[in-house]
Formats: structure tokens, C-alpha cells, sequence
């Protein structure tokens, strides 16, 4: 029963007439260590987002925009954020979540800020400390976790952004190969443009 164990996947390449076929070898191990389900949690609908919060509890984001919060398999809160949730992060015992419409918020039980960007939210990224979301025209925010607003600067085709754990330094990946690495400060450390070959 394959489902019960881990698999390894072996690729290998066959050469056959001058041309090379990828075969994929599906192969059960028994010795590998295994994971027994003990809950099952039916959804109706797209999960685009989780984090875990705390021991046996962590949160569920889906396309329509409900935020779910679960101990075990028990549901214990929800919200709506009435759109697609693109990420959503653990703050204490509480998330801070975000919608691709623009609703940044921090839900503990009940909503306990939000914040709205008119122009939509394509990345979201919280490293404990501060939150940096670009929006559809290229502008980068940073908020503090009270979710007020320490600073914006605008960056064309903002591809993905990154934070360290510590919050002290956050990075900008550009479509064009740029990476810009800054402080939440707006201090800059680095400014580099992408090689033409790896664009």
C-alpha cells in the first residue's frame, strides 16, 4: 500500500534511437518512518495560505478570503477577508494574515487591527517585527505589527520579497533580476542588478 510509506523517486535517463526519455521508478521503503493521520479536515475550496501558530494550532487561508484558525482539527475562529488570502504569518497566539484585495489583518479570536490598500495586495511577507507588502503598482510598504505605516518606496515589476526572522533586514526581488536589500529603516545594503544571461 503505497499510500502507508514514504517513496523515493529515482529519475533516470534512457537513451533510445538518439533521444533521451525520462522514466520516473516510483519505489516503496518500509524502513522509513511513517506519519499516521488521525484527523481529517474536509474544505469546500482552494487553501492558498496556512501557518502554525502554536503547538497543535495553526491557521488556514482560502481563495474566497476565510481566515480559519484550528486547535487539532477543531475550527475555533474565522474571518473573512472577502478575497483571496495570499499569505498569512503567526504572531504570538494570534496571525497576521493578507488578501490579494488589500485587507491586511491581525486576527486574535476577533480582529484586532486591519488595514486597507486600495490597490491590492501581490506579496505580503511579516518577520515578527514589521510587515512589508507591495501592492499591483510596484509600491513596497512597511508597517509595524500594530500595522501602522513606517515607510513606502516604489519599485517597478516587484516580483517577491523576503524578510529575516529578526526583522532587521528585508530584501526586494525585481521580474528584471534586481535584488535590493534594506533595512526597515530604508537603510540600503545592497543593489545589485541580475547578470543579462540569468534574466
Amino acid at each position: 500500500d503505497s499510500a502507508k510509506a514514504w517513496l523515493h523517486i529515482f529519475l533516470t535517463n534512457i537513451r533510445q534511437c538518439e533521444n533521451y526519455q525520462l522514466v520516473v521508478k516510483v519505489v516503496k521503503d518500509d524502513r522509513l518512518p511513517m506519519i499516521e493521520a488521525f484527523a481529517k479536515i474536509e474544505m469546500h475550496e482552494d487553501v492558498t495560505a496556512s501557518c502554525s501558530i502554536h503547538e497543535s494550532s495553526f491557521a488556514l487561508g482560502t481563495s474566497s478570503g476565510k481566515l480559519l484558525i484550528y486547535e487539532l482539527d477543531n475550527l475555533v475562529s474565522k474571518s473573512d477577508l472577502s478575497s483571496e488570502i495570499v499569505s498569512i504569518f503567526p504572531y504570538g497566539e494570534s496571525v497576521i494574515a493578507a488578501s490579494n484585495m488589500g485587507l491586511v489583518q491581525r486576527f486574535d479570536k476577533i480582529p484586532t487591527w486591519k488595514l486597507n490598500v486600495t490597490s491590492g495586495i501581490d506579496n505580503f511577507v511579516f518577520s515578527g517585527v514589521y510587515g512589508f507588502f507591495s501592492d499591483s503598482k510596484g509600491e513596497v510598504v512597511v508597517i509595524d505589527s500594530e500595522g501602522k505605516q513606517i515607510y513606502s518606496q516604489f519599485h517597478e515589476d516587484v516580483n517577491q520579497l523576503a524578510a529575516s526572522k529578526d526583522g532587521d533586514l528585508f530584501a526586494i526581488a525585481k521580474t528584471d533580476g534586481t535584488l535590493i536589500i534594506s533595512t526597515p529603516c530604508n537603510d540600503l545594503l545592497q543593489n545589485s542588478s541580475a547578470d543579462e544571461s540569468d534574466i
